[in-house]
């Protein structure tokens, strides 16, 4: 359940995630930097110890969504989705992601959406839906990006009208018009607003990537994004996409 867009620029990109979860999940701890080859960027989930973004010194953000069908094939119990993005969090380039990704064992996993993005590249979405993965690279991706547990086509339409109301059809929109798009309640705190409310779940953060020539910046809004909360912010500085 999470919201995803983004802005690009000449020299590169500001992506905007909204989380949504079910309130019994444990705090999330705000983001930090780690990594030992390619250092990088994620907040830490509290419950298993992985992360649903990440962003590294190579400019690329990763990040994961629910999948279409929930059911997880095969016996044992999953493991954690959140630990596949820090598994893959070191990857200098997208061709280099893709080639891990295609390695993975899908059926140690329950159903998702897996993006990637950097500088000059078109985006990279993974699906696995439980009983295959594709992968494909779209240089034509437009935000808005949503997925959902709760009446996935409705919360869809209605995300996606929402994101053309306040755009007003502009093809790449400003940061501030993304920004007010991820705090809406419009037309009122629900199941179907970019800011989720439902009485077990809700937007529990937004999280804030800036990649530019020169650094990688991740600010983190610990609460809902329409309302007051905490904010912690990390960067690193760029090494450049190696070959």
């Amino acid at each position: 359940m999470c919201t995803l867009t983004w802005h690009r620029d000449l020299l590169g990109y500001t992506l905007f995630f909204n989380r949504d979860e079910r309130n019994t999940r444990l705090p999330a701890l705000p983001p930090r930097v780690e990594g030992n080859k390619v250092k990088w960027i994620g907040p830490v989930d509290g419950d298993q110890g992985g992360t649903w973004i990440a962003v590294n010194e190579c400019g690329i953000t990763m990040g994961l969504m629910n999948g279409l069908f929930r059911e997880r094939p095969g016996n044992g119990e999953p493991r954690s989705r959140g630990l596949l993005v820090r598994d893959l969090a070191e990857s200098e380039s997208i061709a280099g992601l893709s080639r891990r990704i295609a390695t993975m064992d899908p059926f140690l996993y329950r159903p998702f959406r897996f993006f990637a993005v950097a500088p000059d590249e078109p985006f990279l979405f993974v699906e696995w839906n439980g009983q295959s993965v594709q992968a494909r690279r779209d240089p034509d991706a437009k935000p808005p990006v949503v997925s959902s547990s709760f009446d996935e086509s409705e919360v869809g339409r209605r995300r996606r009208a929402e994101f053309e109301r306040i755009v007003m059809g502009k093809e790449n929109p400003e940061v501030d018009l993304l920004l007010a798009y991820h705090r809406s309640h419009f037309p009122s705190p629900s199941a179907y607003s970019v800011c989720m409310h439902r009485e077990e779940a809700s937007t529990l953060s937004l999280t804030r990537v800036d990649v530019t020539a020169e650094e990688a910046r991740m600010l983190y809004h610990a609460g809902p994004p329409g309302e007051e909360a905490p904010e912690y912010e990390a960067v690193i500085a760029r090494a450049g996409v190696r070959p």
